[in-house]
């Protein structure tokens, strides 16, 4: 394959075969350059293979790119056909060349409807090869933004009129000042994890002493890198109650840094005073699956609903003052709970409010 390292965009095969033919040997092609990256070491000799592996992998790359935008934009071109489902109902669907799988033709047409896309990718300053998986993650994680923006634009309108929950726009350390001492029941929130938002487990917990009716908790889940110091800043005006442990269920995490596989994350329990639970709660919990459509974030509210019924009473008034994607308050909805959500980021509290008037509220 290195000879196509001199082809130009113009010598490029001309034919869907031919494409497709290039384009599978090109990636695998790719791959043995990437291979080499990993191999270098870091002596000046090998720094100098590395950067003629990075040069030629890169051009070789942008070719293989180039060969499948060719490509999807000629599968683009075949008509479909019009078939009766012998159900009532009319399916179209192409008829793809031989040795093209509906998998790689989506793939094709998909980078070569977002040329502006390749464009950024291979312009990005990177010590690795750009690879068709780079960009179509790119293209999701646009498409994935531009739909976030979309319900955020829609919730803005929105005014959410169900006197069960109040909602609020701000940070959390100031727009609860009228919220009386001792008047909230449980506080069950999610932080962001990294390590710049460390200190809001403090604020939480000042804020919890205050707010919480006398031995009522402050339930928070919580990432592992930075464990300790999440339970200090908690401990610093709370009572440490317990640990829960959440499993993740489907795909777990790997936490790149610690080069470790994370099946499970922690739900930490501390209380204002000190009083036992009336009844035994299961300290392991069972994850249902991310729910990530509306927040990057989000938990599941199965997750949150076996917590509420066990820390609170129909009635009580719950607060999370990091409300993200409201799946605290639509737990609190359906169990019968009053609730108070606090959201800093504008386009998030959108989002918010329209799904809760997408549950009915």
């Amino acid at each position: 394959m290195k000879e196509a390292i001199v082809l130009s965009k113009r010598q490029l095969p001309a034919t869907v075969d031919e494409l497709a033919d290039f384009v599978i040997v090109g990636n695998e092609a790719i791959q043995g350059f990437k291979a080499k990256l990993r191999a270098c070491t870091k002596s000046e000799r090998a720094h100098q293979a590395r950067k003629q592996a990075l040069n030629d992998g890169r051009k070789i790359s942008r070719l293989v790119i180039d060969a499948e935008i060719r490509l999807g934009e000629l599968l683009e071109q075949i008509p479909r056909n019009i078939e009766s489902s012998g159900r009532g109902t009319i399916v179209t669907h192409k008829s793809l060349p031989i040795g093209i799988n509906k998998k790689e033709s989506f793939i094709a047409q998909t980078i070569a409807r977002n040329p502006d896309v390749v464009e950024e990718v291979f312009q990005e300053k990177s010590d690795d090869i750009p690879t068709r998986h780079d960009i179509l993650k790119k293209i999701n994680h646009k498409k994935h933004q531009q739909e976030i923006q979309k319900k955020s634009n829609e919730g803005k309108t929105i005014e959410i009129r169900d006197k069960s929950i109040d909602l609020r726009l701000g940070d959390f350390r100031k727009t609860l000042k009228d919220v009386p001492d001792g008047s909230i029941d449980l506080i069950l929130t999610d932080p962001p994890y990294p390590k710049e938002y460390l200190g809001l487990y403090k604020d939480l917990s000042e804020l919890a002493s205050r707010k919480l009716k006398p031995n009522g908790f402050c339930i928070t889940y919580a990432g592992h890198i930075h464990l300790p110091i999440v339970m200090q800043n908690l401990g610093a005006h709370l009572n440490y109650y317990w640990t829960c442990v959440l499993l993740h269920s489907g795909q777990t995490l790997n936490v790149v840094s610690r080069n470790m596989i994370a099946g499970w994350k922690p739900i930490l329990i501390y209380q204002k005073g000190f009083k036992k639970l009336s009844e035994p709660f299961q300290d392991v919990i069972q994850g249902t699956g991310r729910e990530k459509e509306d927040h990057d974030w989000e938990q599941a509210i199965d997750e949150l609903s076996s917590i509420i019924i066990h820390f609170s009473q129909p009635g009580d008034i719950i607060l999370d003052p990091m409300a993200g994607s409201g799946t605290t308050l639509l737990a609190c909805k359906e169990l019968g709970r009053r609730s108070i959500g606090v959201e800093i980021d504008e386009q998030t509290y959108n989002i918010l409010k329209k799904r809760l008037r997408d549950n009915g509220l």
